[in-house]
């Protein structure tokens, strides 16, 4: 049984490292998901400005 307890005080201390690094790894996982979110909306905000434009006059009187 003596034999265990360094195994175990090496799962410990990497348990105790995993759980000090968790939620900073959280909080960037949650920053890359508003940043994709963010660009995926100014995405759909480009399209529709190119739609408005596109609509709003005649592709001939646009570019002839």
């Amino acid at each position: 049984m003596v034999w265990r307890f360094p195994l175990l005080q090496k799962t410990l201390n990497s348990l105790k490292l995993s759980s000090q690094h968790m939620p900073a790894q959280h909080l960037v996982e949650h920053n890359s998901k508003l940043n994709h979110e963010a660009a995926k909306d100014r995405a759909r905000q480009r399209l529709d400005r190119a739609d408005a434009f596109s609509d709003d006059q005649d592709l001939t009187q646009q570019f002839g």
